[in-house]
């Protein structure tokens, strides 16, 4: 399938060309069907509205070589807060050391943007988890159909991996600068010449690569950042049938039953009638077994005092991390809260308590 082959794979139709990069990290064995499927589906509904297509794979760099030539990249690390007029509150308070996997992953969306070059073509950038629902199958034929056709084209980046919702039935694009920090960037067309600007703004590692290109559109008003008025891509890492492998904690803002647990443990009062919800949701929820579902649950209960079941929640969901390839390092929040549970879950502290000691 797609992401097992090398060489670049060539659709003949006519002369209206869709290039579609697939950022791609093989040790991800669980996305691999889904990206195939992914892949083949846009294949055929960009050939269906006229477009011939090619498919490139980045898998380079792994974030194995970056660990091994450390010294390399940190020399093109920045993590002071700026001054001046592009100084902003929000953005500074984002800079954070990255991990060597958020790197690989920057550099491979560099990789992408070195390949990117003509101004008359369409490129559309990809990461591994993007997924097709049913649902919103015939909004990406729209979308395809509009590209074609030249309706859309009154920008120079457009996400497709997140929308911004109207009461409108026809699909218009819409400005992305109400949203101060992306979503997601899970899925994007970009122009050439952005591209390259981009390549050049990401030498420097300051942010996650979500945080850079937020950073880098805010402060280029000149471009056209678009989002659409209807949902066209999903991804799976939002959605709950992954995991982040990037980051330490991972919000599924794609997934309505994780926004409503979400706000239940947010709660500093959980009673008996939320709870009940609280349980029903997880019930119904598709993917139980998500890490961050577990761990969502855990807080619920932690909130409650029930330590006992806090604690096998939230062991429950470090032990799921490495099965879903989470990311796992000091900084992610379910280990550590994983860890300090333990300090409430102590059954016989009270007895030792009161048990005179040695020398007293």
């Amino acid at each position: 399938m797609y992401i097992n082959r090398i060489q670049k794979i060539l659709i003949k139709d006519n002369m209206n060309k869709l290039n579609i990069y697939i950022v791609h990290s093989p040790y991800l064995q669980n996305r691999t069907k889904y990206i195939n499927t992914s892949i083949q589906f846009i294949v055929d509904k960009a050939k269906a509205n006229g477009m011939e297509t090619s498919i490139n794979i980045v898998k380079q760099p792994l974030f194995e070589e970056i660990e091994k030539n450390i010294s390399v990249y940190n020399e093109r690390v920045k993590y002071e807060k700026e001054e001046g007029e592009k100084a902003d509150i929000d953005f500074n308070n984002s800079i954070q050391s990255l991990n060597v996997k958020q790197i690989s992953n920057i550099e491979k969306h560099r990789a992408v943007y070195q390949n990117i070059s003509n101004e008359n073509e369409l490129h559309l950038v990809v990461e591994d988890d993007i997924l097709i629902g049913e649902s919103y199958a015939s909004n990406i034929d729209t979308l395809f159909n509009k590209l074609h056709t030249g309706d859309f084209t009154d920008w120079d980046i457009l996400f497709t991996c997140f929308s911004q919702i109207d009461n409108d039935d026809d699909m218009k694009l819409i400005s992305s600068r109400n949203i101060k920090k992306l979503h997601t960037k899970s899925s994007y067309f970009i122009r050439p010449w952005v591209s390259k600007q981009l390549l050049e703004y990401l030498t420097t590692f300051k942010y996650n690569l979500k945080t850079a290109i937020s950073k880098f559109i805010w402060d280029n008003p000149e471009i056209k950042s678009m989002t659409l008025n209807h949902h066209t891509f999903l991804e799976g890492s939002k959605l709950g049938l992954f995991t982040s492998s990037l980051n330490a904690s991972n919000f599924l803002h794609q997934n309505s039953n994780f926004v409503q647990l979400s706000r239940i443990s947010s709660l500093d009062d959980i009673d008996d009638e939320k709870m009940k919800t609280a349980l029903e949701i997880f019930e119904n929820s598709k993917h139980p077994e998500n890490p961050d579902f577990l761990h969502l649950m855990g807080l619920i209960h932690f909130k409650r005092k029930e330590y006992s079941k806090a604690t096998k929640y939230m062991c429950d969901a470090v032990e799921n991390m490495e099965k879903s390839f989470s990311f796992i390092g000091k900084s992610s929040e379910m280990l550590n809260n994983a860890i300090n549970i333990h300090q409430y879950e102590q059954p016989n502290m009270e007895k030792y308590k009161s048990m005179s000691g040695k020398y007293s």
